[in-house]
């Protein structure tokens, strides 16, 4: 890929989400941050992310079912790749790599490699 890469991130948790901002600041990415998944729907039309990080905490309130299900309808109809943090699942899940998990508890080592792996298989 050429050019900086544009990372969405959606963590109800502003402490988390901002640690996560600036690591992948850090490293050379573009990131941005939602607080739910309804909150992302607006920032992934303006931003146009290559990754969304979404944290399992962002898509397990039970009312959260419906959003789960338009953010995946919204993120993959965008190209973006998603990397779930947790055991989150989401509806949609193809074998196609267009969804990636990372286990919690991680390190900021392996979540910077896992949106290099899956971002280096677009450029593909």
């Amino acid at each position: 890929m050429f050019g900086e890469l544009k990372v969405l991130i959606v963590d109800p948790s502003e402490d988390t989400s901002e640690v996560l901002r600036l690591v992948l600041e850090r490293h050379g990415f573009r990131a941005v941050v939602a607080g739910t998944l309804g909150e992302s729907a607006q920032i992934l039309e303006r931003f146009r992310p290559d990754v969304i990080v979404v944290d399992e905490e962002a898509g397990q309130h039970p009312s959260a079912a419906s959003a789960r299900q338009s953010f995946v309808n919204s993120a993959l109809r965008s190209g973006a790749k998603i990397l779930v943090l947790g055991r989150l699942s989401l509806a949609g899940e193809k074998e196609d790599g267009s969804i990636a998990h990372l286990g919690k508890p991680y390190h900021y080592r392996q979540l910077v490699g896992k949106i290099n792996e899956i971002t280096e298989l677009v450029a593909d």
